[in-house]
């Protein structure tokens, strides 16, 4: 007498009632001492869509696997985030992934190549938000976090900005406060400007999509516009970018570049 599981030699042969009601009784048995799913499909014989009706009408759930996968999810060293920090100095493919700006996916691609290490989107996003850099998805509009004067200009005006960036197949960034790291990039506020310091030009989306870049020394105007140049590069698309606080990107040589660009980039609030 054949083992039930068994695959006949000679052809298919149709089971009759018996030897299918023991099968799909196998199936729950595997399935509650927490056999695969697929591994319960090889040994019973069943087709995958019989398989899965016996366990739902038998109610039974295929416990999944603990853990992380081998080389994913693993936690940083320092000396590891030291590296992917050293790595963002520079552009994304100086560093030897695609993207002329940093975005959270260059990063993941930086971990990947340099550490060989596959970190999830919510690590990080973890990370990144340790290292102040913030993460994509943020709840916060970018509008509510500009100046006053930027947010009763966006009231008044976002209608019609979205309505032309969509006619023009642009799209609309806000361009962020820089901040300054040292040369360990960690993070420093009301600090006089030293040599040995980085600078971040930064921008999102209004739905926290975020894109970024790194400087060596004192932010400038030369800063500023490799950053706008870069993005629009990357993007490939036309940019309307807001300027989320008075100080930044008004200064004349990014205003000519603007003007340079013949529409590929325009800069509001718009300056009289």
């Amino acid at each position: 007498m054949h083992d039930i599981f068994d695959t006949p030699k000679e052809g298919k042969q149709r089971m009759n009632t018996a030897e299918l009601n023991q099968r799909k009784q196998r199936v729950l048995e595997m399935a509650q001492q927490g056999v695969a799913v697929m591994e319960i499909v090889r040994q019973s014989g069943l087709s995958y869509g019989t398989a899965s009706k016996v366990l739902r009408e038998g109610a039974v759930t295929i416990p999944k696997r603990r853990g992380r996968k081998a080389g994913t999810g693993s936690a940083l060293t320092a000396q590891q985030q030291g590296a992917v920090l050293a790595a963002m100095r520079t552009t994304p493919i100086t560093a030897g992934v695609d993207g002329l700006v940093w975005t959270k996916q260059a990063v993941a691609d930086v971990i990947s190549a340099k550490l060989q290490i596959t970190l999830a989107p919510r690590t990080i996003d973890k990370y990144l938000e340790s290292w102040r850099l913030g993460r994509d998805g943020s709840l916060v509009h970018p509008a509510k976090r500009s100046t006053a004067a930027v947010r009763a200009w966006w009231e008044h005006n976002q209608d019609a900005l979205c309505r032309d960036a969509r006619a023009g197949q642009a799209r609309i960034l806000w361009l962020n406060r820089t901040v300054t790291l040292d040369g360990a990039g960690q993070w420093l506020t009301n600090i006089r400007y030293r040599s040995k310091y980085l600078q971040l030009l930064s921008a999102e989306t209004s739905k926290g999509q975020r894109y970024w870049l790194v400087f060596p020394g004192q932010d400038n105007q030369q800063n500023e516009t490799r950053f706008l140049e870069n993005l629009q590069k990357h993007l490939r698309y036309k940019l309307f970018a807001i300027r989320t606080a008075g100080p930044i990107y008004h200064r004349s040589e990014v205003i000519h570049h603007v003007e340079r660009s013949k529409g590929r980039i325009r800069l509001f609030p718009a300056t009289g």
